[in-house]
Order: structure tokens, then C-alpha cells, then sequence
């Protein structure tokens, strides 16, 4: 029940830091100076770079094998600079806006992007019966969303603008980072999740299916141990033998 909880914690507040970087994105671009096609310009940069930063940190963290936990705050801290420096420009009127709105939305995916990715694993790893427990901890992810979009962020939008989107991307990751620091313990070493690592390096991000290869290979055992042993061919007498005596 308690990693349940945790699990569920971890996808609420990810998702209320997606939503204050989500559906109005576009509109916060456009307060900053972008023209329409510069803005989709930034956008899809953005995309195509979250599709090179999973696969990239997946192998970060192969390599080096460091912890879901570490690299999971790695993210979000790098992820909150970035949206910090789309507000640079307004403040130092000498900076290209549309360069460095396009470095600083790069940036934000290259950190971001994978976020979901790890939350995923975490969940597997940490919920006792990941088949039962995974869809109604996920659930607490597609709830934030829907509260943040529906009734904190476009309403806050109306009054006070989309700047409001960076202090509440701010907020909100400050929210994760310690649901990140309290709720999950840091894993310990030559252990993945607190399962002991294999002599073959196969990676924190591979392992979703160790329990069920360990079963495979206890069935197999027992299949062997439950055979019947196999007469030995000297000590069976030939039946000529058998009826001269």
C-alpha cells in the first residue's frame, strides 16, 4: 500500500509539471515574440530532440549504472533551468528571442523527455503487483493533468498571463522533487531496486521481466527433479539370460 501511495504521488505532481509546459505552450511562445512559424519551428525541435533524449539517457545510465533516483532528480533540476531561461530575454533585450527560445525548449526536452520513461520503470520496480496497482497509480497522473489544465492554469492564464506557466512549472517540480526525496530511498550498491545486479551488466532500464525468468527457471529445475531416473543399461539382464537361469 505504501509504494502504491508513493507511485501515485510521483505521477500526480510529474504530470502537474507537464501540464504547466503542455496545451498552452504555444500561447506563451507567441507572448514571448515568436512569429506562428517560429513557433512551430521550436515546438517540433523540441519533439524531435525528446525522441534522441530517451534512448541517450537510457545509455547514460546503462554505463554508469546510476540510480533511477539520482538521475530522476538530474532531470528535473535540468529541466527547471531550462524553463527558467525562457524568460532571459525579456529581461536583457539584447539576446535573440528566437534562438534562445529554441535552445532553452531543446534543453527542457533533452531533460523532460525521459521523465516519463523513468516514472514507468519506477513503477514496475516498486509496486508489489505492478498488473494490479500500475493503472490506478497512472490514473493519478491523467488526474492533475486534467486539474491543472481545467481549473488552476488556464483560469490563472486569463488574469495574470502565461507568464504564470514558469513559476508554476517551478512549483510544481519543486513538489516532485521532494515526493522524489522523501518517498523513494536512494538504491543501494551492487543492487538494482533492491535486487541484487547480475555478474552480466544488463542495465537498470532492462530488467522488467527478472521474476518471471527466475519462475521459468525454478519450473525447469523442478521438471528435471521429477523425472523418473533411467534404468542403467549393465545392470539390466538380457531376457535369454534371464530364462536359461
Amino acid at each position: 500500500m505504501k509504494s502504491t501511495r508513493s507511485v501515485s504521488l510521483l505521477y500526480f505532481f510529474a504530470f502537474l509539471s507537464f501540464a504547466c509546459q503542455g496545451r498552452f505552450l504555444s500561447l506563451f511562445f507567441r507572448d514571448l515574440g515568436l512569429q506562428n512559424q517560429e513557433i512551430g519551428f521550436v515546438i517540433s525541435a523540441g519533439s524531435l530532440v525528446g525522441l534522441v533524449a530517451v534512448p541517450a539517457w537510457t545509455a547514460i545510465c546503462d554505463l554508469t549504472s546510476v540510480s533511477q533516483r539520482t538521475v530522476l532528480m538530474i532531470n528535473i533540476l535540468g529541466a527547471c533551468v531550462a524553463v527558467a531561461l525562457f524568460l532571459l530575454p525579456s529581461a536583457m533585450a539584447w539576446i535573440p528571442i528566437f534562438f534562445w527560445t529554441l535552445f532553452s525548449k531543446c534543453l527542457f526536452s533533452f531533460f523532460l523527455a525521459p521523465v516519463n520513461t523513468i516514472l514507468d520503470t519506477i513503477a514496475v520496480h516498486k509496486l508489489e503487483n505492478p498488473k494490479r496497482d500500475y493503472g490506478r497509480c497512472r490514473l493519478w497522473g491523467a488526474v492533475s493533468w486534467g486539474i491543472c489544465n481545467a481549473f488552476i492554469l488556464g483560469p490563472f492564464i486569463d488574469i495574470l498571463g502565461t507568464w504564470i506557466m514558469v513559476p508554476g512549472f517551478l512549483m510544481s517540480a519543486v513538489l516532485l522533487l521532494a515526493t522524489v526525496l522523501g518517498l523513494m530511498p536512494d538504491d543501494k550498491a551492487g543492487t538494482t531496486n533492491g535486487r541484487p545486479q547480475s555478474d552480466k551488466q544488463d542495465g537498470k532500464y532492462a530488467q522488467f521481466d527478472l521474476e518471471n525468468a527466475q519462475d521459468t527457471q525454478d519450473n525447469v529445475k523442478k521438471g528435471r527433479d521429477s523425472e523418473e531416473p533411467r534404468p542403467d543399461p549393465a545392470s539390466v539382464t538380457p531376457r535369454g539370460e534371464a530364462s536359461r537361469s
